[in-house]
């Protein structure tokens, strides 16, 4: 096997090792795809091998241009089906990472909005469009009537608005209070790590016993003494 930017001189049966159809559709999906240096810098991006490295470099080699995709997959050992899972791969690589960037972009606004909705707030009324007030329909008794104030928003030119269970806990969860496995999960965080420096009631009990009777001693109780009467004496 020859190196990129060498003489490379293919064996005649790698030339004609798939059939003229199966070339052909090869050389269409090359155009289409963009052209030979279109699929280098998209298989720059996908997963490093031996095999994509070679193919890399005669693709981007002119030595190599008078020989099709087919053959150059044949002489850098790769399938024309990992070709295609390494063009997938490295799409999706782009796609994700313009993605992240509109998400970086966007995602203050979403942020602000969560929080600004995760407690009571006020929005613009909709009868009155935040203006507060509202003109009447003329009639033949009054023609041109006055604005009146709004009588949904009472003249405020907004509705006051109750935050839903589930913004709240979306709140909570982007301030590290709790997390998707439930509320209780920051104050079990906190349990455990209090839990190493509390001793447990058993360990109390046990020191205060061997500090009272000694370590390994069982103390029986005593009978009470009885009286004349048979009962016990006080």
């Amino acid at each position: 096997m020859g190196e990129p930017g060498g003489a490379l001189q293919p064996s005649p049966s790698s030339l004609n090792s798939k059939p003229e159809r199966v070339v052909e559709t090869l050389s269409r999906l090359e155009k289409e795809l963009g052209g030979r240096l279109a699929l280098v810098r998209a298989l720059s991006l996908a997963p490093p091998s031996g095999e994509r490295d070679y193919l890399i470099g005669m693709l981007g080699d002119p030595a190599y241009d008078h020989l099709s995709l087919s053959t150059l997959c044949d002489q850098a050992n790769l399938p024309i089906g990992d070709l295609l899972q390494l063009y997938r791969q490295a799409m999706l690589a782009v796609g994700q990472a313009r993605s992240a960037r509109i998400i970086g972009r966007e995602v203050e606004g979403t942020v602000k909005d969560v929080m600004r909705r995760s407690a009571p707030y006020g929005e613009p009324c909709e009868r009155c469009r935040g203006t507060g007030s509202v003109t009447p329909e003329p009639t033949e008794d009054t023609p041109n009537p006055a604005p009146q104030p709004c009588h949904v928003c009472q003249g405020k030119g907004e509705r006051p608005c109750l935050p839903d269970l589930d913004r709240q806990k979306v709140a909570l969860e982007l301030a590290g209070l709790i997390s998707r496995k439930g509320p209780q999960t920051f104050i079990t965080q906190q349990q455990q790590v209090l839990a190493p420096t509390l001793p447990s009631l058993l360990t109390v009990q046990q020191e205060t016993e061997s500090v009272l009777y000694g370590e390994g001693q069982v103390v029986e109780p005593e009978a009470p003494e009885e009286g004349e009467d048979g009962q016990p004496a006080l």
